[in-house]
């Protein structure tokens, strides 16, 4: 029995030229049925400066698991 595993996605890039077409959806569910036929979960982050990000991500499927946060050293308290 093989084990599931977990796949994190450092960078997804498509072209802005060619956005909107339906490519990055279906790179995903070909990255699924070709690459990750043993995932059980892909994990992904996306800046919360990026609303178009999030809502493309939310649109494959993903969604909020946890909040990460940064103090740069001039906003720390």
């Amino acid at each position: 029995m093989t084990q599931k595993k977990e796949v994190y996605i450092r960078q997804y890039f498509i072209k802005r030229e060619e956005r909107n077409r339906g490519y990055g959806l279906k790179g995903i569910a070909l990255l699924k049925q070709e690459r990750f036929t043993e995932v059980k979960s892909m994990i992904i982050d996306v800046l919360e400066s990026n609303p178009r990000g999030k809502q493309f991500w939310e649109k494959a499927g993903f969604r909020p698991y946890y909040t990460n946060m940064k103090c740069s050293q001039n906003e720390c308290k």
